[in-house]
């Protein structure tokens, strides 16, 4: 059984507020840098692989450091997707077809237009 934990802003900023009052620093800086050049060290081998397995691995690597800077998961973004045809217009927008990068699951992208959301 899996749970999806949504982490707000309001969480973040509760943590940000906790380490700034209390002074603990949940993680080394030094150490940050050290794992993330090691994540970085398989960059120039990863360009012999797949276009399918460099994005898989530039996703991994996303979701990685935020987790060693934020202790959280990472905002999703659209990059962590794989956008195909279009299942449906609106008046406001469409809905495409997407196809996580990571897992490869499919599932559904709602565009809305901007002007939309000003109003």
């Amino acid at each position: 059984m899996s749970h999806n934990m949504k982490y707000t802003e309001r969480d973040r900023s509760n943590f940000e507020l906790f380490v700034k009052t209390t002074g603990n620093r949940l993680y080394d800086v030094q150490d940050i840098q050290n794992e993330l050049e090691q994540l970085t060290e398989d960059g120039d081998e990863i360009l012999n692989y797949s276009e399918r397995k460099q994005e898989i691995w530039a996703v991994k690597r996303k979701v990685k450091v935020s987790f060693k800077r934020d202790l959280a998961p990472p905002v999703t973004k659209i990059e962590f997707y794989r956008i195909g045809r279009v299942l449906g217009k609106g008046a406001y927008g469409k809905v495409n077809l997407a196809q996580q990068k990571l897992t490869r699951r499919l599932c559904a992208v709602k565009s809305i237009c901007t002007k939309f959301m000003i109003d």
